[in-house]
This record gives C-alpha cells, sequence and structure tokens, in this order.
C-alpha cells in the first residue's frame, strides 16, 4: 500500500478509517506527537479527506510514516527528495556502520576498562563530537561519575560500545559509537522496552536530530559546543508514532525532508509550491 499526491486523500481516509481514529483523534494525536502537524484540526482532516485542500509534501509524507506506508513520490517531487537525500550522510547511522557480526560483548565500569577499551571509546567519542568537548568533561555536564560501558566484539576487536548509568527510574546514555547496524537498532530496542515513565537523558550532537527532539516538544536541558543535552521520558521519545515508524522500519524520509525544509529558506518555498 502507498500513499501519493493524487491518492492521497482517498488513502488517508481508508487508513485512518483503518486504525480506528476517528477525525478529531487523528488531528488530536498528530499535533501531539509532532510540531509539523501542531495547529492540524478535525475540520482540516475533513477538508484534506474530501479532497477539498491539500496539504504540502511535508504533510503527506508525514502522513504516511504515520500509518506506516511507503510514499510514492512524483517525479516533481523526486528532484525535491534527491537533494533532501545528500544530507542522509548527517545520520550517524550512514557514515559509521559495517557489517561485522557480533561475537562476544561485555559490560565494564568506565574505572575498569583496560587501556584498548578506553582508547576505543574516547576515540569513537572524538570522532562523533570532532573533539569539541571531551568524553570526562560530557560526564561532567551529566553529573555521571563512574558509568557503566557495554563492548561489543567482532573476534577480538571492538565493534561498538555505549556508555550509560541507569537507575531505577533514569536512563542516562552518554554515548553510544556503533560501526554495527544490528547493535545501534539493539539498543533502541532495548530502550524502547524500558517502563514508559522512566526518565531518559541523552546528549544530541547532530543537527536533524535536535530539530527531532524539537519537533517532539522537547527544549534542551543544557547547550554545549557541539551539541546539547535531552531530558525526557521513555513513553514520549520511544512511544511516538513517527520515531516508532523510524527505527522499527528505517523510515527517515519524513526526518530529512523536515530537515531541508527547515534549514533553506529556498527549499521552504518550493514546499509550499509543489
Amino acid at each position: 500500500m502507498t500513499i501519493n499526491k493524487q491518492n492521497f486523500h482517498e488513502q488517508l481516509k481508508a487508513q485512518r478509517i483503518a486504525i480506528g481514529l476517528s477525525q478529531g483523534e487523528l488531528a488530536n494525536q498528530l499535533s501531539e506527537e509532532h510540531r509539523v502537524f501542531a495547529n492540524v484540526t478535525q475540520s482540516m482532516i475533513s477538508l484534506w479527506e474530501r479532497g477539498k485542500v491539500t496539504p504540502s509534501i511535508l504533510r503527506r509524507v508525514g502522513l504516511a510514516h504515520f500509518f506506516s506506508v511507503n510514499y510514492q513520490y512524483a517525479q516533481s517531487e523526486q528532484q525535491l527528495m534527491k537533494r533532501v537525500k545528500t544530507f542522509e550522510r548527517l545520520f550517524e547511522k550512514q557514515s559509521t556502520f559495517f557489517d561485522y557480526p557480533v561475537t562476544s560483548e561485555a559490560v565494564v565500569k568506565y574505572s575498569r576498562l583496560t587501556d584498548y577499551q578506553r582508547d576505543w571509546v574516547h576515540s569513537s567519542h572524538s570522532h562523533i563530537l570532532q573533539d569539541t568537548i571531551s568524553l570526562d568533561e560530557l560526564m561532567k555536564l551529566l553529573n555521571v561519575s563512574d558509568p557503566w560501558v557495554r563492548i561489543f566484539y567482532h573476534q577480538g576487536a571492538i565493534v561498538s560500545a555505549y556508555v550509560y548509568e541507569k537507575s531505577d527510574n533514569k536512563l542516562t546514555i552518554v554515548i553510544l559509537s556503533a560501526i554495527n547496524l544490528f547493535i545501534w537498532k539493539h539498543v533502541h530496542e532495548y530502550i524502547a522496552t524500558l517502563p514508559s515513565n522512566m526518565l531518559f537523558r541523552t546528549p544530541i550532537y547532530e543537527t536533524s536530530l535536535s530539530l527531532l527532539f524539537r519537533d517532539l516538544y522537547l527544549e534542551p536541558e543544557v547547550v554545549f559546543e557541539g551539541g546539547a543535552i535531552y531530558e525526557t521520558s521513555i513513553g514520549h521519545l520511544y512511544h511516538n508514532t513517527f520515531v516508532r515508524n523510524m527505527l522499527n522500519n528505517d523510515a527517515y524520509d519524513f526526518r530529512l525532508l523536515r530537515y531541508e525544509l527547515n534549514k533553506n529558506e529556498e527549499a521552504q518555498i518550493l514546499n509550499e509550491a509543489i
């Protein structure tokens, strides 16, 4: 099943009915879950479904992601998406993932890391942050002194590690350095299973991801050179329909398109014209 500009009106209604939402319920959920839909009302949903008004490409792609269906781009839309796709490299997963199978893993306190383990963790951190802030300085900002480090190996060589501190009511991810897609997804899938009311705290370094957090109505708690620290609940972040679809289905077009249109005024005008 796909959504495109031509069948958008009928597919919107069909998909809404399929998941059992009224027009008002859909409008409320959309506006609560993502800032792009902040002013959407029941009457707007009605106009869209009756073909009286066609929303922007950003909202059409966003709705396809909300319903976990593919969006089929028209030729004019493909030109925009071609430019948007050039920013895929901004994602951590695009520049750091290789297909190394994990053969073993270990969990070690930060203070008890071997020289090899410590050097790998610090080197990967420096690569991600481009030396804007040291790992020790970041841990100080997060009020973390001796966190745990989960390390994944491929035949004795480290392929991934994440530094974290976990209590009964809070999980703090200091850094996740993953060069294996399975590990990256595995970590986020694990976090999603934690109690929805548990607090989740993490630094964000990448600009499109920072925009995503703001679109989820989150504001940075601390801003530092090269990034910012955010705190929210597991439920608010990982149970969000857009985030869940992004993680489960590798659906990044909405996030990419949102980033491009937000940062480029000329592209914003193009968005309205399509």
